[in-house]
């Protein structure tokens, strides 16, 4: 059986980088974002990242507002580069 095909792509701002990881550094394991792209069983080409909704919910404990409206800029960031590339 043949191995899925992927690519993994490092997506990083470094000031929100540095605003996140001096409060919390253990996000540094989250740094930087990977924005992932694989071919579906119909040939098309998917596109994926890490769930930033979910890290909110799952660690809001953790973060000040200020940081969390970070996470959510990064979120709107990405999703808007991955339509410019789908050419929407």
């Amino acid at each position: 059986k043949e191995s899925p095909k992927f690519s993994i792509f490092l997506a990083c701002n470094l000031s929100y980088g540095e605003a996140i990881l001096k409060d919390v550094p253990q996000f540094g394991t989250l740094a930087p974002c990977r924005v992932y792209t694989y071919e579906k069983p119909n040939g098309t080409v998917g596109v994926g990242y890490i769930n930033i909704p979910f890290l909110l919910q799952t660690y809001s404990k953790h973060l000040k507002e200020d940081k969390a409206n970070i996470f959510r800029k990064a979120d709107q960031d990405i999703k808007s580069a991955i339509k410019e590339a789908r050419g929407e």
